[in-house]
């Protein structure tokens, strides 16, 4: 027996693609952040050589915890079907 009341799964097709999105958007900050660091790197000779250094490794941190956090949350909405049939 076909069951015709299936639906196009839209929420999770937007799902999907909000975390290629914000992998991207995250993607593009660590780029950022490595020139950072890179750049601390090749001037060791000045002072304050560590601020582009250290201003990199935590912005990689708090893209990779936000990064896992939205994933994590966007992939247990995808788990539970009650939340995503009834909204």
């Amino acid at each position: 027996m076909k069951e015709y009341n299936r639906t196009f799964p839209l929420r999770n097709i937007i799902f999907k693609s909000l975390i290629v999105v914000l992998g991207l958007a995250i993607a593009y900050i660590i780029f950022i952040a490595l020139i950072s660091i890179n750049m601390g790197f090749t001037h060791l000779h000045q002072d304050g050589f560590w601020v582009p250094i250290l201003a990199g490794l935590i912005s990689i941190a708090i893209c990779l915890w936000i990064l896992i956090s939205i994933t994590r949350s966007v992939i247990n909405r995808m788990k539970d079907r009650d939340i995503i049939d009834n909204i």
